[in-house]
Order: C-alpha cells, then sequence, then structure tokens
C-alpha cells in the first residue's frame, strides 16, 4: 500500500521554495526590462500631418453658396456636410439634389468611402473634394480616358460646375429640434 502522506520536508516544501524562486526571477527581470530600456516616443507620420492640415484648410458650404456664387470657390476644396443623392452614373459620377436643380459629382482617382457611407440614390451622405468648372476639355478628357462614355457622359455636358469627390462619409447629423414645451 503506497503511502500519500507528504514526508516532513519531503517533496511538498520543495514546490514552495521553487515557486518563491520563479516569481523571483520574473519580478526581476521586469525590474531589468523596465530600467534597460529607452523610453518611447510618438512618431507621426508626414502623410497624416498633411492630411490634417488638408482637412482643416477645407471650406463647409452648402449647394446654393455654390450656386450663388461660384466663383469664390473654383479651384477650392469644399465639403458639403450634408447632400442628398439622386442619380447613380455608374462607377465614376452621381447627382445630387440642389436648390437650382441636380448638381454633378465625379470620383476623383484617390477617392474613398468613410465610416461605411454608400453611393446610392437616397443616401445622405457628406462630400468634400474640389470644385470646378465644366468645360468642353473635361469632357473631352472623360470621353478619351474611357472615365466616362454612353448616356453618362451626355448628361454630364449639361453640368456648368462639378465637384471631384476626394471622399464621401455619411452626413453629419442635424441636431435634435429641441421638444415643443406646452406654458403649464
Amino acid at each position: 500500500m503506497a503511502n500519500t502522506k507528504a514526508e516532513k520536508g519531503g517533496p511538498a516544501t520543495m514546490t514552495w521554495l521553487w515557486m518563491g524562486v520563479g516569481i523571483a526571477a520574473t519580478a526581476l527581470f521586469f525590474w531589468w526590462v523596465s530600467v534597460s530600456s529607452e523610453p518611447s516616443q510618438v512618431v507621426v507620420s508626414e502623410e497624416d500631418a498633411a492630411a490634417q492640415a488638408a482637412e482643416a484648410e477645407v471650406q463647409s458650404v452648402t449647394l446654393a453658396e455654390l450656386a450663388g456664387n461660384p466663383g469664390e470657390y473654383l479651384a477650392e476644396e469644399v465639403q458639403l456636410p450634408s447632400a442628398t443623392i439622386t442619380s447613380v452614373m455608374g462607377e465614376s459620377a452621381f447627382w445630387i439634389e440642389g436648390e437650382t436643380g441636380p448638381f454633378l459629382v465625379v470620383k476623383a482617382p484617390e477617392f474613398t468611402l468613410r465610416d461605411g457611407a454608400a453611393v446610392r440614390s437616397g443616401a445622405e451622405v457628406r462630400i468634400t473634394g474640389h470644385f470646378w468648372e465644366q468645360s468642353p476639355a473635361n469632357i473631352e478628357q472623360w470621353r478619351e480616358t474611357g472615365f466616362m462614355a454612353g448616356g453618362n457622359l451626355l448628361q454630364a455636358e449639361f453640368a456648368t460646375h462639378y465637384i471631384q469627390a476626394r471622399e464621401i462619409a455619411p452626413a453629419e447629423a442635424a441636431p435634435a429640434a429641441e421638444p415643443a414645451t406646452t406654458g403649464q
């Protein structure tokens, strides 16, 4: 029959000793790493800094402001905080609803969708991009490069100005209206 009682000073005492040595060694290792390591520095890439600077220079405008005085915004980067997509023209462009009629938006080569935005009819989006005047040269370039063709190109010829969108995100939520209170 096997003896199940641990003898005094036997293997059970040695287990506690090895556990203590292991804990002490681990503590010494962490102390050595904290003393001998160099402090870390956060490096901000130039691309991130440039993107943040560009974001700060974007003018927030409405379609009414663009239509009312287009010369003021030509070749400037603008942001429409809220626009409704009325019609999608393939992969390259779409129309948004404006106070004076539909307004053309074309996708820039560096075009990105942010925060789950989608380019589809009825979508409320925030558009950031450069504001340009439409010209026959633009239409011809789009035709030659295959950027736009057929009926989409014919539609684009009717636009007097357009936004070359580099980014589309969900529209900024309007502040909630205060509930009406009664004089009671």
